[in-house]
């Protein structure tokens, strides 16, 4: 049994908007689009659009350290309709795959090193109904998001961590949280992700949420390698 210690302070929520979701799900980009290779534009216009993307992801992640704040002050409803904001602007100021991007010459290794401390961080998490396996359909986007960013960095591992809430007994929790992870797991294969790229493992209950939050704890989080 593989098990996993959590240091991350923050948990994030399941985008509040119903959406259909289907098996060609994954044959869409909506994650997060990095071009790398030669730029076609000149020195100084790159700079540019460089500081613009750098400015824009600092104000982002200082939105987002706020929204932390909130959940740590528990305003739990308030943070997370911010935070589920913040990520969709983040989600959608890439490219998509074959569409045209400003930013798109412009992904330094600095600013993939930052979407990947959001991912660790735990910006981006897998949510599940209470005693469930199958993954949220609202919670599939964070799959593809994952999926988007390892198949861009293809040096990069992930380990996916299983979580529940602080129902059903100690065993039963960590069997459960372990299997929340294989879902994900079996999910990233299905979509062309190589197994040797990922692990997977549960720790059982997350004692980090408050009682009133729980239904933020039945999650699975990626720990980026």
């Amino acid at each position: 049994m593989v098990t996993y210690n959590q240091s991350d302070n923050f948990d994030g929520g399941p985008n509040a908007s119903s959406r259909e979701t289907n098996v060609s799900y994954f044959n869409t980009s909506l994650g997060l689009s990095i071009a790398l290779g030669k730029n076609r534009q000149s020195a100084d216009f790159a700079q540019t659009e460089e500081t613009v993307v750098y400015n824009e992801l600092a104000e982002i992640k200082k939105r987002l350290d706020s929204a932390e704040k909130e959940i740590a002050d528990l305003k739990v409803t308030d943070a997370e309709i911010n935070k589920t904001n913040l990520i969709y602007e983040l989600d959608t100021r890439y490219a998509k795959k074959g569409e045209e991007n400003k930013y798109a010459n412009s992904i330094t290794g600095s600013n993939v090193d930052f979407i990947k401390e959001l991912l660790n961080r735990g910006y981006v998490n897998v949510f599940f109904d209470t005693n469930k396996t199958s993954i949220q359909k609202e919670s599939l986007s964070a799959v593809n998001y994952l999926r988007q960013f390892m198949n861009d960095n293809p040096y990069v591992n992930a380990s996916l961590i299983g979580f529940t809430d602080e129902s059903g007994k100690e065993e039963y929790n960590q069997i459960l949280s372990k299997k929340r992870a294989k879902a994900v797991y079996d999910i990233l294969v299905d979509a062309g992700i190589d197994p040797t790229r990922l692990t997977y493992g549960g720790v059982g209950e997350d004692k980090t949420m408050v009682k009133e939050a729980k239904q933020l704890a039945r999650k699975v989080t990626f720990r980026i390698n």
